[in-house]
């Protein structure tokens, strides 16, 4: 006679979760560093510049201003034109920092030639803190950190920080960073739970 009963046979699914268990973060690295790349272009992108006419009337027209202050000490030898064209370019240093931050982990992002061409207006040309970032993790964690001191620094000339920006600019494309990872979670559980 044939014995009636229930039977759980869990083995297979302990080979699966052990299967599971051997899934590196390194897998998720592409969608990391796109975000990190989306993130990264939105943050040059809004980083605000400050208003060459605002620049123009502070270094060179309004009544005590940098370039009679400048010619005051003994500063010989540029014209006000050539004065204002050494220091315009400097407004564009902000935007120039996210540019060095996604180039030092292997990015590129969109950046305009006046972006490109930010320079510090300091006689010797002395550069900001460079921005950095570093990638980290692989085996449980895959992780991209972020650095940028320059924004960081106070300013008479900013009224914002590197941190609200970037956090402005991941919000913008985290839904879709979910989106990604999620969708890759499935398609390696169904690889995973199928074999």
């Amino acid at each position: 006679m044939r014995k009636t009963g229930f039977r759980v046979d869990v083995s297979q699914l302990r080979k699966k979760l052990a299967a599971l268990q051997q899934v590196k973060a390194l897998a998720f690295a592409p969608d990391v560093m796109d975000y990190t790349k989306k993130t990264l272009a939105t943050a040059a992108r809004i980083t605000p510049v400050r208003d060459f006419a605002l620049i123009r009337s502070n270094q060179v027209q309004k009544k005590g201003n940098q370039y009679d202050k400048w010619r005051a000490a003994g500063g010989m030898g540029k014209t006000r034109p050539q004065f204002l064209a050494g220091r315009a370019p400097a407004r564009f240093l902000y935007r120039a920092s996210w540019g060095q931050l996604a180039r030092s982990i292997g990015l590129t992002i969109p950046e305009s030639q006046q972006v490109k061409n930010a320079t510090s207006r300091r006689d010797p040309v002395q550069a900001p803190p460079r921005a950095y970032g570093q990638i980290r993790g692989g085996k449980s964690v895959f992780s991209v950190a972020m650095f940028n001191p320059f924004l960081a620094i106070p300013s008479r000339y900013k009224k914002f920080t590197g941190d609200q920006i970037i956090s402005e600019a991941q919000k913008k494309h985290e839904r879709q960073f979910r989106r990604n990872v999620s969708k890759r979670m499935k398609v390696t559980l169904y690889a995973i739970m199928n074999k």
